[in-house]
């Protein structure tokens, strides 16, 4: 119950402790995860409040695009398709879709918008405390 995520690789164990994400955001920063899909419901479950974007990809020749040279012809493909799964069953979780369309600073510069929107946004918390009652009818002055 530490780790987001953990894996081994080279019998080292590596992750990304819940601690890692929750001791910056406590200081007013902001903690950007790639995190993998299983992972999307632990972040919900750990109270982390996650502003969670999806970046979708146009098409294959969008992701051909900017995949390493050489890489498998049917790369694009199999991305695509894992892209359109992952919405279709963890797209409930998804605050935001941002679709990539162009260039990869056109996708930065959305998420950054999105970013900037909900920092600087007001939001409702529930105190669980007791609103002040508005005063009686009769003392409140006539405009």
């Amino acid at each position: 119950q530490l780790f987001m995520e953990a894996g081994y690789y080279k019998d080292n164990l590596y992750g990304t402790s819940i601690m890692a994400i929750r001791d910056p955001g406590l200081k007013g920063k902001i903690v950007l995860l790639d995190a993998q899909p299983n992972v999307l419901m632990r972040l919900t479950a750990f109270s982390l409040q996650p502003l969670i974007i999806f970046l979708r990809p146009r098409d294959e020749t969008a992701i051909s695009a900017v995949l390493e040279p050489g890489a498998s012809p049917d790369a694009a493909a199999a991305i695509l398709q894992q892209s359109q799964t992952m919405q279709t069953e963890q797209g409930h979780l998804f605050d935001y879709i941002v679709d990539c369309n162009s260039s990869v600073a056109d996708t930065v510069r959305s998420v950054a918008r999105l970013l900037t929107a909900e920092a600087t946004a007001d939001y409702w918390v529930d105190t669980n405390q007791e609103l002040p009652q508005p005063p009686p009818p009769a003392l409140v002055a006539a405009p």
